[in-house]
């Protein structure tokens, strides 16, 4: 079954790339990236093509405007497909992109094409529904992120065990994820940091504002320690990696707490 599955994939991408090369060229389809993108996204669920994927972000380096075919033909390929292989590569594929550092990237408000409601054609609803919800939420993680590096841009100018999910495919993807969460979390850390050097010389209202801050930024931290736990345990590599995620001392809330009680008194001393 496994054989025929893989024969069946193997097939449909060679002949997606055959069209590919049978179409005709116009300003939204160039055969080669188009070939390469097929080829990064294939139905085997065993193999990740990194030489594609890096063929896809060297043309998109070297020539800008060539984001508009490349996203045209990921986009036609995701909204085409039913295959959960694909759909997952095509969303790393696209995570690979953002890190491309071109401007024009940053200029996309939305992704190119819509997963939120994705549900894998082959499997069984018992056996799909958590490739289903990893890719619905890796895509709304993408999607919000080409709306966070848009919006800088402008500012600047249940049911069963889901072990069979456990395969390598899954593992890379969330690699991608937690290397993501664990920048933006440390983004956050020096901004907390930045507050807290100041906790002497804020007014009694920031006291107030920092309290509900850092308590927030404390549920988040426990949040996350529990999160990269659950990746650890589930073989997510690149969690291994990380630090324990820092909490804030009990001391700093308490300082600020007093700050809250006592009013400005603080700015008078220091």
């Amino acid at each position: 079954m496994k054989l025929r599955k893989k024969a069946v994939g193997a097939i449909k991408d060679k002949s997606s790339i055959v069209v590919v090369y049978i179409s005709t060229r116009n300003s939204f389809r160039n055969p080669d990236p188009e070939a390469a993108i097929v080829k990064a996204t294939s139905h085997d669920e065993y193999h990740i093509d990194k030489r594609n994927s890096q063929v896809v972000f060297s043309w998109i380096r070297m020539s800008p405007v060539s984001l508009r075919p490349i996203t045209w033909a990921l986009s036609s390929r995701m909204e085409k497909t039913q295959s959960w292989v694909v759909a997952i590569k095509g969303l790393m594929l696209m995570h690979g992109v953002f890190h491309c550092k071109v401007p024009v990237v940053e200029m996309m408000p939305r992704l190119p094409f819509d997963l939120s409601s994705f549900s894998d054609g082959h499997l069984k609803p018992n056996k799909s529904w958590g490739f289903n919800s990893i890719i619905r939420e890796y895509f709304a993680f993408l999607d919000q992120k080409a709306s966070i590096l848009f919006n800088q841009d402008n500012n600047n100018r249940k049911s069963e065990d889901p072990e069979n999910m456990k395969v390598r495919l899954i593992l890379k993807a969330m690699d991608c994820v937690v290397v993501e969460i664990f920048v933006v979390y440390g983004i956050i850390c020096c901004d907390i940091a930045k507050v807290l050097l100041k906790i002497y010389s804020i007014s009694r209202q920031e006291a107030t504002l920092a309290v509900k801050v850092l308590q927030k930024a404390t549920k988040q931290g426990e949040e996350l320690s529990l999160f990269f736990e659950f990746c650890k345990e589930y073989g997510v590599s690149n969690a291994s990696q990380f630090s324990t995620v820092t909490q804030i001392p009990e001391e700093k809330f308490e300082e600020l707490e007093r700050i809250k009680s006592m009013g400005s008194r603080f700015q008078t001393r220091h």
